[in-house]
């Protein structure tokens, strides 16, 4: 209980009052896992629907954030005034260069800033830390608290180290950072995202062959990032063109898929390796229905 209140502390020590524990995990609105690190700075999941940019709205947002690697809704951020920027992560952490962009975002952009990954709890809030700490909003400690209090897992390793190991910048030279903050950032074609999801499954099906273990000669294989990497990567294709081109056939299978890959992660969270195992067959089988179904399909 000292350290929760230890932490919670740290994070007090912020310029503006921020959301409680408490009333974060009471909040009801349209998006999920909304937590505010300081007066204009919060993260959470992705906003879907209208009544996710009206809430944005509420909060006086003007800018989002998607660190996902499905990009924002401009459409309905137009509607309600509120700027998109697309800075997608994986769950292994942020790299120097993204967290840098960030940060200049942060340092450059009037308003609140909404940062959103699809559930709002791990890649989001990172995000949100480490770019603060490069601005210079909060501390690594403060980043941890941060962390703590939005419920990212401990499976990720890299996140957290992302928010141990980030460095404030001078102002300066934060803003003169030459780098794009683009609405869109290509995340790669059918034909590539089905090459990573293949090289992701060889090393997922090792991995639940050892109760899905982190391996003692690669300690930098997190097995339920692996599993959320291929979540991520199945989630990009609904849109994709070459998908919406597909029959409805095509396309439940692709929704099973994502299904299947988000219980692997989930299960592999919890320590549940039998149900991570059986989440993970659904996911191969649906796989083979697809290429099964599309024998004549380039990829």
């Amino acid at each position: 209980m000292l350290a929760i209140v230890l932490m919670l502390g740290l994070l007090s020590c912020t310029t503006a009052e921020h959301r409680s524990e408490s009333s974060a995990a009471d909040h009801h609105g349209a998006i999920h896992n909304l937590h505010q690190l300081n007066g204009r700075l919060y993260s959470g999941a992705e906003p879907v629907g209208e009544a996710a940019y009206e809430e944005l709205a509420s909060l006086g947002i003007t800018t989002v954030i998607s660190v996902d690697a499905v990009e924002p809704n401009k459409d309905l951020a137009d509607k309600h005034g509120i700027r998109v920027i697309h800075l997608p992560i994986g769950y292994d952490g942020v790299p120097e260069d993204r967290g840098m962009a960030i940060g200049k975002a942060l340092a450059t952009i009037d308003g609140p800033i909404f940062i959103n990954c699809h559930h709002g709890k791990h890649r989001a809030p990172t995000a949100l830390a480490v770019g603060a700490v490069c601005a210079g909003e909060i501390t690594n400690e403060q980043a941890e608290a941060y962390l703590t209090i939005a419920g990212t897992s401990p499976k990720y390793p890299g996140l957290w180290n992302s928010a141990r190991g980030a460095q404030t910048l001078d102002h300066a030279a934060l803003v003169q950072y030459d780098t794009e903050l683009p609405e869109v950032m290509p995340v790669g074609d059918f034909v590539d995202a089905m090459g990573e999801l293949d090289r992701l499954s060889d090393t997922i099906k090792d991995l639940a062959a050892n109760d899905f273990a982190v391996p003692e000669d690669h300690p930098d294989i997190v097995p339920a990032a692996i599993a959320g990497q291929m979540h991520n990567i199945l989630r990009t294709l609904e849109d994709d063109p070459f998908t919406k081109e597909q029959d409805d056939e095509f396309r439940a299978i692709l929704i099973r898929s994502i299904v299947a890959a988000s219980e692997t992660e989930e299960l592999i969270k919890v320590g549940d390796t039998q149900g991570a195992r059986e989440a993970l067959t659904r996911l191969k089988d649906s796989c083979s229905d697809c290429h099964n179904a599309d024998r004549n399909n380039p990829f």
